[in-house]
């Protein structure tokens, strides 16, 4: 009896994983460390919408608590994977580096947060990969295939009839609200037709399609292959979902998408069918070769054509290194790229990113050194393993070929390249796909598996993991949800002009009191006051709280700008030129010293 509950129990933490994994991509695609915009946690938002990042850390300690609660005597693992999974586990203590110099706390916090629910993740399911005796990894493989499948039917979907319900929706409301809100960026990503399914922005999604296709079309290949019928059947079930997979990853406009697809696709072919004697040579040089034209096509030629994207992207690597440079062992601390960034572009213009697009030099800009060699080694070692394993494929029997992992590490390969021009570590879903994909790489590439030595004091790491999560994931969700509620107290564009006429200042400080207990470290909260205060021409009270939010954001240009503004309302024009120049000389190529907002 102890037995049959042991195995229950075992696979009910299994069901729990799987149904995790499925749902990822349908509730935790947004981008991680975002708190000015911030998403709530209530059942309504949670069937209909997507959830807060803390919620996801939240899940990711309690799966890794049941998987605790597993009685087992004897653990095992792959030496492989056991590696790749240290290299993850350590991200959250990197991560933390980065509170050090940050002039923002809830930035850093927020990160940190979100990177331990990512190692947390990691654990769990390289522990029940590498002891479940269910077939674990099948399963898996199943969830990501169905979840990245619907996604991409989803996408096809929303490029025919999404956008223009999304339009009619949000002009609508525009008109209620008496709020033009549609206008300048948001405008123009409004009224494109870029695919993203449930994703933030269409380059995460074509990130996502990248990664997982190739697993989709090897999965459904195989088990194509099991079914009785001609050959021409199973092409009819396979070559069409090809297309539509294709289609929907050009439509997401994605070129460095495209792009990364494409090599990886070219590299996995040139290095299983290279001459034996010279595999690891071939490989290397062909990854080099690749990699030089890939760099040279995308910022050099396209940049040289029309000065797109790929020039912005070029500066913001340009002064993360510089960054880096000049912080090398403890980086300028979490969100502190986007507030040295502005003073040190080349370009002149009003771009100013989060991140410099970039998981490397996200990671060394930040939190530095560290944060440099762990993402190097995150990214390359799945590729240095394959390289090591070339010799036992089997290149003139296709027969033979388990195209399970050559999938994984061209779809690992495709995200690889693409994290290096884009923010793909600030999204949850499809950074926890990569994680797993790679752990089932690492396990079909070496099926030896060893006992874990010292298992009390793995089961406490784990354990402290959890808690860790949990903790941090419940005061993240909490923080998030109560600034989302008060935004949204405030926020004009979802109210009639009459009820936001009816809306009082001391109203809004009562709700203000409420939303300080629970996070007095936020500056967005005194912004969202501020912001108030002057819609009702209460220039003072205004001055008051952005004063506030400059104590808790020191290094925001806006928050400047902003400032001499309201002083300019109330006569304080000495203070005004100060902040303006203040404003000025954070953002050079933003702000004039006297210019002013309307009245």
């Amino acid at each position: 009896m102890a037995k049959q509950y042991h195995l229950s129990f075992l696979g009910c933490v299994e069901i729990f994983a799987i149904i995790f994994t499925f749902i990822l991509p349908f509730k935790f695609s947004t981008i991680a460390m975002m708190p000015a915009v911030p998403l709530p946690f209530s059942f309504f938002y949670v069937l209909i919408g997507m959830c807060p990042n803390g919620v996801f850390t939240m899940l990711s300690g309690f799966l890794l608590l049941l998987v605790l609660l597993d009685n087992q005597k004897n653990l095992k693992f792959n030496k492989y994977s056991l590696f790749f999974i240290a290299i993850c586990a350590s991200f959250p203590l990197i991560s933390a580096i980065g509170f050090i110099n940050a002039s923002v706390y809830e930035y850093a916090f927020t990160q940190v947060s979100y990177v331990t629910g990512l190692a947390t993740y990691a654990i769990a399911m390289f522990l029940l990969l590498n002891n479940s005796k269910n077939d674990f990894s099948n399963k898996i493989l199943w969830a990501i295939t169905l979840s990245s499948s619907i996604l991409i039917i989803h996408g096809l979907y929303q490029y025919f009839y999404g956008f223009a319900d999304a339009r009619e929706a949000l002009i609508a409301q525009s008109k209620t609200s008496g709020v033009d809100f549609i206008k300048g960026n948001f405008k123009t990503r409004l009224m494109s037709a870029r695919v993203k399914s449930t994703f933030a922005i269409s380059n995460s999604f074509a990130a996502h399609i990248i990664l997982t296709l190739p697993i989709i079309l090897a999965f459904f290949y195989k088990k194509a292959k099991n079914i009785e019928e001609t050959y021409a059947t199973r092409c009819i079930l396979l070559y069409p979902f090809i297309l539509i997979g294709l289609v929907v990853l050009y439509l997401t406009s994605s070129r460095a998408g495209v792009v990364c697809f494409i090599i990886s696709l070219a590299t996995v072919f040139f290095a299983i069918y290279a001459k034996k004697q010279n595999l690891f040579k071939s490989a290397l040089i062909a990854i080099i070769i690749i990699f030089i034209i890939f760099f040279l096509s995308l910022f050099a030629v396209r940049a040289y054509f029309d000065f797109g994207a790929a020039v912005y992207r070029a500066d913001y690597c340009w002064a993360a290194i510089k960054i880096f440079s000049n912080n090398i062992l403890l980086g300028t601390g979490w969100g502190d790229f986007f507030h040295e960034y502005t003073q040190i572009k080349l370009l002149n213009n009003t771009e100013a990113p989060r991140l410099p697009h970039n998981m490397i030099l996200s990671l060394a800009s930040q939190v530095g050194i560290f944060g440099f060699i762990s993402s190097i080694i995150f990214l390359c070692y799945p590729l240095y393993v394959f390289i090591l394993k070339l010799k036992k494929i089997r290149c003139r029997n296709l027969s033979s070929i388990d195209f399970i992992p050559l999938a994984i590490i061209t779809g690992f390969l495709a995200w690889a390249m693409h994290s290096l021009c884009d923010f793909n570590l600030q999204i949850p879903s499809t950074m926890c796909y990569a994680i797993l994909l790679v752990l089932i790489f690492l396990n079909k590439f070496n099926k030896q598996k060893q006992d874990i030595k010292n298992l009390f004091v793995l089961k406490n790491f784990i354990l402290l993991f959890a808690i860790c999560a949990l903790y941090l994931g419940y005061i993240s969700t909490r923080n998030e949800t109560a600034f989302f509620d008060f935004k949204m107290f405030c926020d004009p564009r979802f109210k009639t002009k009459q009820e936001y006429q009816n809306i009082s200042i001391g109203t809004i400080l009562k709700e203000f009191e409420k939303v300080h207990l629970i996070n007095p470290k936020s500056p967005f909260i005194y912004i969202e006051v501020a912001h108030f205060a002057i819609s009702k021409r209460q220039f003072l009270l205004a001055e008051q709280y952005i004063k506030k939010a400059i104590q808790y954001s020191p290094e925001r240009a806006s928050l400047y700008h902003k400032l001499g503004n309201i002083q300019t309302y109330i006569n304080k024009n000495n203070d005004a030129k100060k902040n303006f120049e203040i404003a000025k000389k954070l953002f050079p190529f933003k702000y004039d010293n006297f210019k002013k907002i309307s009245k």
